[in-house]
């Protein structure tokens, strides 16, 4: 169980990691024999090779298998460390590799292909990539589920439904997503993107309560489906009074990586604790900005800063808002000083 009741999540790692029943020097003499490596095997486990997907809300169970489960999860425990899918071609989207949930709301209905792949400190682990798995998404199917599989899908599915009594009924306002980074019309280096947001609204405590099992997604460059990272999670910080979200101090930080050099666009959405689709209203702007490319080849310009003796070469795009890139550089380096953004803003200035 992923915590939402239903089927995503990059693995029961508990599933592989039993001893299976074994005697203590039984386990210690298997333990012996197993090689010291984090080297895993991954196979997409659901959606099944040419299976039809019913409906625009997908889950995505992704089965992890160690070749040593202790030096394995050890390994795999940082927070560079992912599990990463990539739908029709797409950018990675990518999730913590203990404990993610890999869900895609968005869904665009007709064929999909679909691969995962392991990432480790920030850097794909190939030799792991899982076949491409092939499946169809219908979005008002006229199939049904049938047997004990139908029946075990469905029973799934209702537990993903909102905690109320069939008579119990409550209305919220529209929650918002407010994105942060990428500030817009930034910049970033090389070929990743991390996002962080807050959710904001009025009613904070119904919130966190009828909210606790949803996502915000985020389409990239107008997929044919939007990944999805959990509102909450254990390491939620209380904000104050936007209601949590998605930050680098503490929760699951949404990450992409495999962007082509140039300019992107992002948007953001809340899921609904009912259907699990995005909310009419709680969508960020459509957010724009750029990458450089892991060799800096759509950048016109590459400005080198000084920061504490140190030199740093920050790639910029033509067409990037030069203010917002000042406050994007001083701002990840936890500089807040207006006359540090000013200072970044002139030098990139000056190199056109």
């Amino acid at each position: 169980d992923d915590g939402t009741g239903g089927k995503g999540g990059s693995g029961d790692l508990n599933a592989v990691m039993g001893s299976g029943g074994r005697t203590r020097v039984e386990k210690m003499e298997a333990d012996a024999e197993i090689p010291v490596t984090d080297d895993a095997k991954v196979v997409i486990v659901d959606p099944p090779m040419d299976s039809t997907v019913m409906g625009t809300v997908l889950s995505v169970k992704v089965g992890i298998e160690p070749v040593n489960t202790k030096v394995f999860t050890e390994s795999y425990s940082t927070p560079t460390s992912r599990i990463c899918v990539s739908l029709d071609s797409s950018p990675y989207s990518c999730w913590p590799v203990i404990n993610g949930i890999v869900r895609y709301v968005a869904l665009v209905p007709g064929p999909h292909v679909m691969h995962a792949v392991l990432m480790k400190d920030g850097v794909m682990k190939e030799g792991s990539m899982t076949d491409e798995i092939r499946f169809t998404s219908v979005e008002d199917p006229d199939l049904e589920d049938e047997g004990e599989e139908g029946k075990k899908k469905e029973e799934e599915e209702e537990e993903e439904e909102i905690d109320l009594d069939e008579n119990e009924r409550v209305q919220i306002d529209i929650p918002k997503v407010i994105m942060h980074v990428p500030p817009s019309l930034v910049t970033l280096p090389g070929d990743s993107a991390q996002i962080v947001s807050t959710v904001q609204t009025n009613q904070k405590e119904m919130f966190d309560k009828f909210f606790r099992h949803q996502f915000v997604c985020y389409n990239l460059d107008g997929g044919t489906g939007s990944p999805c990272w959990n509102i909450f999670n254990k390491d939620h910080n209380d904000d104050g009074g936007s209601g949590g979200g998605n930050n680098m101090e503490g929760g699951v930080v949404p990450f992409f990586t495999g962007l082509e050099p140039g300019i992107h666009t992002v948007e953001g959405v809340i899921t609904h604790p009912e259907n699990g689709e995005g909310i009419a209203g709680s969508e960020t702007d459509v957010r724009t900005f750029y990458t450089s490319g892991l060799s800096n080849e759509a950048a016109s310009v590459v400005v080198e800063i000084q920061v504490d003796t140190e030199n740093h070469y920050m790639p910029v795009c033509r067409g990037s808002d030069a203010k917002n890139q000042g406050f994007y550089f001083c701002g990840s380096r936890g500089i807040t000083q207006e006359s540090c953004q000013d200072f970044v803003a002139e030098k990139i200035l000056n190199a056109y």
